[in-house]
């Protein structure tokens, strides 16, 4: 049977759990879920925010709302 070892998650949730420790020397078992590896990456990078920022200032701009866009009546014809 592989060796385990306790890990606490890195998120700061303090949950924990049995890790292989093949895992954990590849660099995995950090986190308990992967809800929590997305909150820490989010604290840590902030991609998510800023892509809803652009979402939202878009709104009208891209895509339907757009004054040159044709939709579907016009799709494909030229």
């Amino acid at each position: 049977m592989a060796t385990m070892i306790n890990m606490t998650c890195k998120c700061g949730c303090g949950r924990s759990k049995q890790v292989r420790t093949a895992d954990v020397k590849r660099g995995w078992g950090k986190f308990f879920s992967k809800s929590c590896k997305a909150r820490e990456q989010e604290g840590r990078t902030g991609q998510f925010a800023d892509f809803k920022e652009r979402a939202e200032n878009d709104g009208e701009e891209s895509g339907w709302g757009h004054p040159h866009a044709s939709g579907w009546e016009g799709h494909g014809q030229e």
